[in-house]
């Protein structure tokens, strides 16, 4: 019986997949509105969706060259294009787990890859604990730099 339904997972994968996205969407709509959602699109500024878009294309090619170099150090031959699908995987993955958890099954990916558990841990650590420091020294800089000095009095 088991056999059967691995048989059947396996076999209609991507017909599970999509039906699955179908029920979310749906629920989506259902729970918001469909005109609600076409008429907040219809009021984003194209100029806007675009750099929107490019933005968020970069921010994934960074964060995929980012997980490349910290495993340069482990002589592990990751194509750039693999880690940035697993990126963009874990990423999608975290929108839906709480706390963003989810962006922890970079590790998985990456031990499926053949690192170690432990090496996918700590470079996906050391990938964390570096935005952050970068985005914390941007954002002090970007308030020391528009706050008015009179506010710091």
């Amino acid at each position: 019986m088991q056999e059967k339904i691995k048989n059947f997972l396996k076999n209609n994968s991507l017909f599970l997949k999509l039906i699955l996205g179908l029920v979310l969407i749906s629920l989506v709509y259902w729970k918001i509105g469909f005109w609600s959602i076409i008429d907040t699109i219809l009021s984003i500024s194209i100029i806007f969706l675009v750099l929107y878009i490019l933005l968020k294309v970069l921010s994934f090619f960074i964060g995929a060259l980012n997980i490349a170099i910290l495993l340069k150090p482990f002589n592990h031959k990751i194509k750039t294009r693999v880690i940035l699908r697993y990126s963009m995987l874990s990423w999608a993955i975290g929108l839906f787990a709480p706390a963003k958890l989810g962006e922890l099954s970079l590790v998985y990916f990456l031990h499926k890859k053949g690192i170690s558990i432990s090496k996918a841990l700590i470079v996906f650590l050391i990938d964390k604990i570096l935005t952050f420091i970068v985005l914390f020294f941007f954002g002090i800089s970007a308030i020391l730099l528009f706050v008015p000095q009179l506010f710091w009095l």
